[in-house]
């Protein structure tokens, strides 16, 4: 039995190692946290019981785990010591609450004291978002995505890329979105690029992107899986719809090529007398033919095809 334990307990240490590493906004020391006693037991409870398929366990402990500090707490912080960390803290707790105004100022007093605080230029970005300045949003933003483009998850690029569509520069929003997927290629990255490629009409290269995700997925490790699986489902759904829209747009094509050949009347011609649909699908009735004509001569052999096909070109 001892035994057992040891080897589950090795298992799990291996399990919560691996996670780590392929979890993204995770600090590197919680590499070695969770290789010391009881390490990764912290690992699990800090960050584990997070991801939807452990919403059944987290929920009994939710009261204990999900305790922000109060705004009044917050401000009581950061007026005893002003410090660039409790500056942040404050704010970000200030733009939860739809505080933008605040925020903001409290994100560019944070700014005086370290011109390059990445929490402070994405917190200041997304209040100024806000706030209706896509403007100040945009400067703020390029400024994080230079500095650091993968903080926060590299949500920057799409924070930068949403203010740049508002202020109607779609071609620099759709560039900022290509760069974001060269740098991170995955599924959420490809699926908002693909999303911003067909509100501009670009509906080739967004479903291209769609299902350049979808392969990628199908060959990403089970963790992802199993934490992208509703992102995927939402891909599919609209890979599917676009090709739906793709081929609702063929069928008119044919529907009008066939209302054309109905105006026609040649001899050589077989006549088409309307254009009909039942059930969804689209036929056309046409001209019956004569004892002579196609009716009874059979399958052509291959001499005459060859005949027509001189005749036609």
């Amino acid at each position: 039995m001892p035994r057992l334990l040891v080897l589950l307990q090795s298992a799990f240490s291996v399990w919560m190692l691996v996670d780590a590493i392929g979890r993204p906004r995770i600090p590197r020391y919680w590499y070695w946290v969770v290789l010391m006693p009881f390490g990764e037991w912290f690992y699990f409870f800090k960050y584990k019981i997070h991801d939807p398929d452990f919403a059944w366990l987290k929920a009994p402990f939710g009261s204990l785990l999900d305790r922000p500090a109060s705004i009044k707490d917050l401000r009581h912080d950061a007026e005893e010591t002003p410090s660039l960390a409790n500056q942040v803290s404050l704010a970000q707790a200030l733009h939860d609450a739809d505080e933008y105004e605040e925020a903001s100022k409290l994100f560019e007093r944070a700014l005086e004291i370290d011109s390059n605080s990445c929490d402070a230029l994405y917190g200041l970005g997304v209040s100024k978002i806000g706030l209706g300045d896509d403007e100040g949003a945009v400067e703020q933003l390029r400024r994080l995505v230079a500095i650091d483009p993968r903080h926060h998850d590299y949500d920057g690029w799409a924070r930068l890329a949403h203010a740049l569509w508002k202020l109607e520069r779609r071609p620099e929003a759709i560039e900022v979105l290509s760069r974001l997927v060269k740098q991170s290629p995955r599924l959420q990255h490809r699926m908002a690029y693909a999303h911003y490629l067909g509100l501009a009409e670009h509906r080739d290269e967004a479903q291209a992107q769609l299902a350049t995700a979808l392969r990628e997925f199908e060959y990403a490790p089970k963790y992802v899986k199993r934490r992208q699986r509703g992102l995927a489902k939402k891909a599919r759904e609209r890979c599917f719809a676009s090709c739906r829209r793709r081929l609702d747009a063929a069928g008119v094509v044919r529907l009008l090529e066939a209302k054309a050949i109905a105006a026609l009347d040649h001899p050589n011609i077989v006549q088409v007398f309307s254009v009909e649909e039942a059930g969804g699908v689209h036929f056309f009735t046409m001209q019956p033919e004569s004892k002579s004509g196609l009716a009874t001569s059979g399958p052509c052999r291959s001499k005459m095809v060859a005949n027509i096909q001189r005749r036609i070109s």
